[in-house]
């Protein structure tokens, strides 16, 4: 699961040699990997935040108690922790938030939402746990739906000027 850096610097990644996947991240010409996770439940990145500082991750490590999906382990929550060394991650949403990419201005995020179970490669699969693609507003806190086909919508990414945005 690699992502690389708005700058092209960085790659984070996820892997398991401490038991679990916990988050790295390693210069793109080389050289040692930093870990920057090390809590017991596996955490799997998903982009950097849009100054590169950050990297977005998803995790099951806290469901707040007012989350309609509440209690719940298989359920995911967003996360950033910082490329820095020693820094702590910080929750972002509650909910899932799969494939989530900021803006530029780190004002809106894109995002793909997980309703239930379901085998995530299931050919033709049309049902509600579908995934949708989302929009997050920082300012408002608002999320708003973007697409509602039966099927699956997936991997969302800003367009070049962002004003579109493409998925599978």
């Amino acid at each position: 699961r690699p992502v690389w850096s708005p700058d092209g610097r960085n790659i984070a990644y996820a892997s398991d040699p401490y038991g679990n996947f916990d988050i790295f991240v390693i210069a793109a010409e080389g050289g040692p990997s930093r870990r920057l996770t090390t809590h017991s439940a596996s955490e799997l990145p998903l982009s950097f935040t849009p100054d590169g500082k950050e990297v977005l991750f998803s995790a099951q490590r806290m469901d707040a108690r007012a989350n309609v999906m509440f209690p719940s382990r298989a359920v995911s929550e967003l996360y950033k922790v910082s490329i820095e060394p020693g820094r702590r991650p910080t929750q972002i949403l509650t909910t899932p938030a799969m494939a989530a990419q900021w803006n530029r201005a780190g004002t809106q995020m894109l995002y793909e939402d997980w309703k239930g179970y379901e085998n995530l490669w299931r050919k033709h699969h049309v049902s509600p746990v579908a995934h949708d693609i989302w929009l997050y507003d920082v300012a408002s806190g608002k999320h708003r739906r973007l697409t509602a086909f039966g099927g699956e919508d997936r991997e969302p990414v800003w367009s070049p000027d962002e004003r579109s945005v493409y998925y599978l």
